[in-house]
């Protein structure tokens, strides 16, 4: 392993804080940008961070609009409730976060397990989104026979991981992702730090809620601007998986030539098809608001 493994440079991030919401714990968000349009929120994956996500997203949107990005509950630097996690908590979370920081809507961007959330947050709290991105995520991971084995297995991987010191789970992760994109090395020690963070317990839980979840029925009674970035090589889910979720939200799709770790393995495409799908799902909103009015 090479000197530079060792050290923790982490990238430009945006202002970070633990905030409380409403009595229901406290969760680390990290906010930008002052634009004029729509607040985006951004909702990261299982046993991830909001920056493992979304890191090479905050400077470019940043620069477009606001932007709110949150540690789900018992993940990263955000506190565990004793109540646990459920995806309608971590819903209700983001609900609360909004209103903590006075904002009446957003446009919400989920990635993998963010995409569920996002999913029951329109659902549970539907004059509070204007419209959603759906990225890497699927619209039932419980018709999978096989997803509760994949997850509890993740879910115990996980938790060995950060019962270790070599990390080696999460620096294999790294190697996949510096063989695309070379530039990531510099930022390996961050990496796989940010990697390990969160609450075990509260991680396998999370895995548990995200292979019982089926959003058709949610689709099915909520009628709003949708986008999916649809990643073509992705192996943890397949791109047919993520076809079905478009299907049902009648989305916009927009395809990234990239597999799961696309924000890592290919950050420059992936900003750009967030972005881009950011764009069209405004562009609806408008429409639409025009309409009403």
């Amino acid at each position: 392993m090479s000197e530079t493994d060792h050290r923790i440079q982490p990238p430009p991030l945006p202002p970070g804080e633990v905030r409380p919401i409403g009595g229901r714990g406290e969760l680390f968000v990290r906010r930008c940008g002052e634009g004029a349009g729509t607040p985006v929120v951004l909702i990261h994956g299982w046993q991830a961070t909001a920056d493992l996500n979304f890191h090479p997203l905050f400077a470019p949107l940043g620069m477009q609009r606001s932007v709110i990005a949150a540690d789900l509950r018992g993940h990263g630097r955000s506190l565990l409730p004793e109540q646990g996690f459920t995806l309608e908590d971590a819903a209700d979370d983001h609900a609360a976060l909004l209103d903590e920081l006075g904002i009446d809507c957003a446009i919400v961007v989920g990635y993998s397990l963010g995409t569920a959330v996002a999913q029951v947050l329109v659902d549970r709290h539907p004059s509070r989104v204007e419209a959603i991105v759906l990225a890497g995520g699927e619209v039932a991971p419980r018709r999978r026979p096989h997803v509760r084995v994949m997850t509890g297995v993740g879910g115990w991987q996980g938790t060995f991981q950060r019962m270790t010191s070599g990390r080696w789970g999460a620096h294999r992760m790294v190697d996949k992702a510096v063989r695309e994109n070379p530039d990531a090395e510099v930022l390996r020690g961050w990496l796989v730090t940010e990697i390990e963070r969160g609450h075990v317990a509260s991680l396998r839980a999370a895995g548990r809620a995200h292979a019982r979840f089926d959003g058709h029925s949610i689709a099915e009674r909520h009628d709003v601007p949708t986008a999916v970035v649809l990643t073509t090589r992705d192996r943890l889910v397949r791109p047919g998986r993520q076809a079905e979720l478009a299907h049902a939200w009648n989305a916009e799709v927009i395809e990234l030539d990239a597999d799961h770790d696309a924000p890592i393995a290919q950050p420059e495409a992936f900003v750009r098809a967030v972005i881009d799908a950011i764009g069209l799902v405004d562009t609806h909103s408008s429409i639409d608001r025009r309409i009403a009015s």
